[in-house]
């Protein structure tokens, strides 16, 4: 089976932009992308036992059937449906399968895009040659914001309502699982309001760090690709489908109190009063 030779990872704190910068991404002519395969929250454990065989794995097995069932890739829906003694089969499975639709689609690349496999980059290091990944980052205060609303308002979708002191830590964490890899060869950050406020350089870089020609004529398309990764249901998406506009601060400052904004950037700034990534540039390695 033919291999594919740039393999990609977005990843960031849910609500950070990450659709928005996929569409983008997928422009590219060169460059194919799915919906969130969520493959590696599914197939990480802290069993040692469950990560050397596969006896028990249903739920893995069931949400990728699902997912290449939906892509309408009978095949693949079938690989995965089958029991396969060795947890490592299946990352195996995965990566086959998403190789073998860039090469249905004519790509030398191809673009996951799960925003919390932020918190799995060593186990698929451990399974991809030289994987490349793009972190976005953004203002925590309005991811805060974004993320509570989202919660509350699509509870069914999101494992229920995420309390706020839920929402500020986990952009907390998220930001620092970020500055782990700052400076590292296969990764690069990018920041969402630098991006939306003057995203050509931004994406002459970021095409550069995957491996691929510059091509910043995908800001002319990238609304074209959008709704192929937002799922029925999933309307909170539906920005990525629109023209780049800087929002920052509107949704924080109209759905808190001034006591509520006060806390949490009071618990954001202390979080990160340190933290060296600015956030204002892609941090490449040379």
């Amino acid at each position: 089976m033919t291999s594919i030779p740039i393999r990609a990872f977005l990843v960031g704190a849910p609500r950070s932009g990450t659709t928005l910068l996929q569409s983008m991404l997928a422009a590219h002519p060169s460059l194919t992308s799915y919906p969130e395969t969520h493959f590696f929250n599914y197939y990480t454990t802290d069993s040692r036992w469950e990560r050397l065989t596969a006896p028990f794995h249903r739920e893995l097995r069931d949400w990728m059937s699902t997912y290449f069932d939906r892509l309408d890739r009978p095949g693949w829906q079938r690989a995965f449906a089958r029991w396969h003694p060795l947890r490592r089969t299946y990352a195996r499975l995965f990566v086959q399968a998403l190789d073998h639709l860039a090469v249905q689609r004519g790509v030398d690349a191809w673009l996951e895009k799960t925003p919390s496999h932020l918190e799995r980059i060593e186990v698929i290091e451990q399974h991809l040659s030289t994987p490349k990944f793009v972190h976005i980052v953004r203002n925590g205060a309005d991811v805060v914001a974004s993320l509570h609303a989202v919660t509350h308002g699509h509870p069914e979708r999101w494992g229920g309502m995420i309390s706020l002191d839920q929402c500020i830590e986990r952009w907390i964490r998220s930001v620092r699982l970020t500055e782990r890899y700052r400076g590292s060869p296969n990764h690069a950050i990018v920041s969402y309001e630098r991006l939306v406020a003057d995203p050509e350089p931004r994406f002459r870089r970021l095409f550069t760090h995957i491996g691929l020609d510059p091509d910043v004529s995908v800001l002319d398309r990238y609304t074209e690709t959008a709704p192929s990764f937002i799922k029925e249901g999933e309307d909170w998406k539906a920005p990525a489908t629109s023209e780049l506009e800087d929002r920052t601060g509107q949704r924080f400052q109209s759905r808190f109190r001034p006591h509520e904004r006060r806390y949490i950037l009071d618990r954001l700034d202390a979080a990160v009063d340190d933290w060296p990534i600015s956030g204002d540039e892609i941090a490449t390695a040379p």
